[in-house]
């Protein structure tokens, strides 16, 4: 095109000897001008969709992320309840409000009020977007302030869950000798067998069948003391009441915000899939 429209100014150039070279000259300078405002252009241009491009790439593995965070999320909170209810159950029985005669169900629930976890969310999208400096790329002002919010948040309650593991630890040292210490490992391994998932579940529900316990162990399950042995040695435990009241209290504030920032994920999800669906 250029070269066309050269050959059209040429023979205008042509009709005046006198302004041939001046017009020409000049000529040739708005022709170079315009072909490097339409190259700057169409970098530009490809630029701006090669950004494009990786945003996008940026908020899908985002969403991915965040999904995994609310799956990961759901999962503590069953952990938290089922912390909860043994704390509880073992806190009945202690104060006789509840009387719990199968001691295999009491047992497991001592071992697991004593289990601590660790909370951790997944951010290692969001980590690398702040590293190399490309969270300037997410273009949604609105959508890099819930992000940035979003790992602040994740970093409280992991460090709100450190803190209350201590009353958990704290139960465990003061029960150590209501059960011996190879059968609360050995009930501890059978809680994180190929059976855990069943188990867990009964003990939630506060039921714990027969058919749950492995032949294997039945030796050490059945040194196991009677409820009323385990409930008598409970209740001589000084401060055991205020450990139980604690880790209940702990569990029920551990699930409201477990329960808080799954909302909040599925807000910014919700954000990304609007950004997405937007042309590049």
């Amino acid at each position: 095109m250029i070269h066309f429209f050269r050959k059209i100014r040429k023979k205008l150039a042509d009709d005046n000897k006198f302004f041939k070279y001046a017009r020409y000259a000049i000529g040739e300078i708005v022709l170079v001008m315009i072909g490097i405002l339409l190259a700057l252009q169409v970098n530009s241009w490809n630029e701006s969709r090669k950004t494009n491009i990786l945003e996008h790439d940026y908020l899908k593995r985002l969403k991915h992320e965040l999904e995994d965070n609310i799956e990961y999320a759901e999962s503590q909170i069953y952990f938290e309840l089922l912390v909860h209810n043994c704390a509880n159950r073992i806190l009945s029985t202690i104060s006789e409000s509840s009387d719990i005669s199968n001691s295999h169900l009491l047992a497991y629930s001592i071992v697991l009020t004593g289990w601590t976890n660790r909370v951790e969310y997944i951010n290692n999208v969001w980590n690398e977007l702040y590293s190399t400096g490309n969270a300037r790329l997410i273009s949604n002002s609105d959508l890099r302030k819930q992000l940035i919010e979003i790992q602040r948040k994740m970093g409280e309650i992991s460090h709100m869950n450190d803190e209350f593991n201590g009353f958990n630890l704290g139960f465990r040292r003061l029960v150590g000798d209501v059960l011996n210490g190879i059968l609360q490992v050995e009930l501890s391994i059978k809680l994180q067998s190929g059976w855990g998932d069943a188990m867990r579940n009964s003990i939630l529900n506060d039921e714990l069948s027969t058919d749950l316990l492995r032949s294997e162990m039945e030796e050490n399950i059945n040194k196991l003391p009677s409820s009323e042995s385990i409930k008598e040695k409970l209740s001589e435990i000084k401060g055991i009441e205020g450990y139980l009241a604690d880790i209940i209290q702990g569990s029920n504030k551990m699930m409201l915000d477990h329960e808080s920032i799954i909302q909040k994920f599925k807000q910014i999800i919700d954000i990304i899939d609007d950004e997405l669906n937007n042309d590049f």
